[in-house]
């Protein structure tokens, strides 16, 4: 038997899953390289606010980092997420059927090699002393 707060993730996870792919197609389109991922950044941080999340942009005086913040009050699951969603340069993602010649033409062509696009997420419940 599968817990209940595992059960309603994975009912999300299926009831969202087409949200899900579509915002992975937005970032892989963007393709932006390391310290470069300015549409990238600016996609997750609407889109978080968009979710009720407080998200401080530019943190740590990076202009493509942030820190995002949801709250419903004291205790529940502390969430901390840690993303590299920049691609690489010199790779390209066309379709071979399509010749990759004709489209990654450029010296700052870059495309993901892997599936490090999707953030990725952790979250464990907080300690009766607030604590995670």
């Amino acid at each position: 038997m599968i817990p209940a707060a595992k059960q309603s993730a994975l009912n999300w996870v299926a009831k969202n899953r087409k949200s899900l792919s579509d915002w992975n197609q937005v970032i892989w389109h963007y393709a932006e390289p390391a310290l470069r991922e300015y549409k990238s950044a600016a996609w997750y941080v609407e889109r978080l606010r968009a979710e009720g999340f407080k998200v401080e942009a530019g943190s740590g005086g990076m202009p493509t980092a942030f820190c995002a913040r949801y709250s419903r009050g004291k205790g529940g699951p502390v969430i901390g997420a840690y993303a590299e969603y920049d691609a690489v340069p010199g790779n390209c993602q066309a379709d071979a059927a399509q010749g990759p010649e004709q489209t990654c033409r450029g010296p700052y062509r870059s495309a993901f090699g892997a599936g490090h696009r999707r953030l990725g997420w952790i979250a464990r419940r907080q300690g009766s002393n607030g604590k995670a």
